[in-house]
């Protein structure tokens, strides 16, 4: 890496290219998306680096302070002391297809369809032996985050769950092979790897053969939105996530995922949550973005009303009447926001301002009160009246006076002008 890119990866938020380009990836992902155009790329990233996809969309959406710039460094670090481990075990424990090929007939599957895959086959299962929980260098524990899982495994052991263990070994698998040859068995709860035929239960290091109900085989790139709606490491549950950043997982696994008609209910409560998090926070404005973009018309409608009574007490009154655009009480709202402006305006005796909202709102006993004021102010332009070239001398005074009391609707102001007109 030249000194420019090295200048640039010690100021930037990225440990190096392989997150950048992640980051590149996810920031271009847009909800009206179909998961087809989005795929050939999404498979490069994940043959490129999935270990890379799965830190930064764990530091970026689910904020887990704990992965800061350094902490990721250090895990990619260990990431390469796993795979020279790896190459090791792969030296020293070569085996015999054959005993392989039974282990699988055993499960009442036809050995003879990885007749000419067995370098796959047999690549797998070391993966497997040398991931095998008996081996010592990984332990299942179920609610782990991912940076428990890697470890230095030649001084402590890889903890993880199974989306994190099956993670792992996708990125084993890429080292050699294409991933779009691998697949994912689901069932609730629970993730397993597929190849060509028969499943491998990575969290255990064996071959299996599942059969239930409501299992699902899915493409390989469906790790990496399971592993974004993923809530169940016990880091998530116990640190605080901001729901705009949930929001945001939610929003790129959806696109992500082939099952949108299961995703998009995670996807509408990340919208819901996100409104009712930024409203909290007096933030209308992206609250109001965000309902609009979720579609959900009881969320619109919510965040336009509750942001036009905020911006309508921060006197803010141009911004409240835009929220009341979209209030399901908008004329109600439109009518108190423009009586509230010609309050504000009336008591800073602005009383021209003040008209034209109070003529807004209705309030025509308001309008006339400002009248008044504005007759008032003309009156204490007169100064001291003594004689009748005093009164001929603000004349124009007099004339604005006479249109106010009018317009005041005040007996006694309009008496009062023409008492002085009498003498012009």
């Amino acid at each position: 890496m030249n000194f420019l890119k090295k200048t640039y990866y010690f100021f930037s938020d990225y440990t190096g290219p392989a997150e950048r380009r992640v980051a590149k990836f996810f920031s271009k992902i847009r909800e009206n998306q179909e998961v087809e155009e989005i795929k050939p790329q999404l498979l490069e990233l994940i043959q490129s680096n999935v270990i890379a996809i799965n830190l930064w969309s764990e530091y970026k959406y689910r904020q887990y302070k704990y992965l800061k710039k350094s902490e990721r460094k250090q895990l990619y670090v260990n990431v390469s002391s796993i795979v020279m481990d790896f190459k090791n075990h792969l030296v020293s424990g070569r085996q015999n297809s054959q005993p392989v090929l039974e282990e699988i007939q055993a499960l009442s599957l036809d050995g003879k369809i990885f007749a000419d895959k067995i370098d796959r086959l047999m690549y797998l299962k070391s993966i497997m032996s040398f991931l095998a929980p008996e081996g010592g260098r990984y332990v299942y524990r179920k609610s782990s985050t991912f940076g428990a899982l890697l470890k230095d495994p030649t001084k402590e052991p890889m903890v993880g769950d199974c989306n994190q263990i099956v993670t792992l070994y996708v990125y084993l698998y890429s080292l050699k092979f294409d991933v779009s040859e691998l697949q994912l068995r689901t069932f609730p709860g629970h993730v397993a790897l597929h190849f060509n035929g028969v499943d491998i239960e990575a969290t255990a290091g064996r071959f299996m053969h599942y059969k239930f109900k409501d299992q699902s085989l899915l493409p390989i790139q469906e790790l990496i939105s399971l592993n974004l709606l993923d809530t169940s490491d016990e880091y998530f549950k116990t640190h605080k996530v901001s729901a705009e950043a949930l929001l945001e997982a939610a929003r790129v696994g959806y696109v992500l995922s082939s099952q949108r008609q299961v995703v998009a209910h995670n996807l509408a409560v990340a919208y819901n949550n996100a409104v009712v998090e930024l409203m909290n926070g007096g933030s209308y404005q992206k609250a109001l973005d965000y309902a609009k973009q979720s579609g959900n018309r009881k969320l619109i409608t919510t965040a336009g009303h509750n942001g036009a009574l905020y911006f309508m007490q921060q006197e803010q009154f141009t911004k409240a009447l835009d929220f009341a655009a979209y209030s399901n009480q908008k004329e109600k709202l439109r009518l108190a926001i423009y009586q509230s402006k010609g309050a504000y305006y009336f008591d800073k005796g602005d009383y021209h301002t003040a008209i034209k909202a109070f003529e807004n709102s209705g309030d025509s006993g308001a309008v006339k009160s400002c009248y008044a004021g504005l007759f008032n102010n003309e009156r204490k332009k007169l100064g001291k009246i003594s004689t009748v070239e005093d009164i001929k001398a603000n004349q124009k005074t007099i004339h604005n006076m006479a249109i106010y009391a009018k317009n005041s609707g005040s007996q006694n102001l309009i008496s009062y002008v023409d008492d002085l007109k009498k003498h012009l």
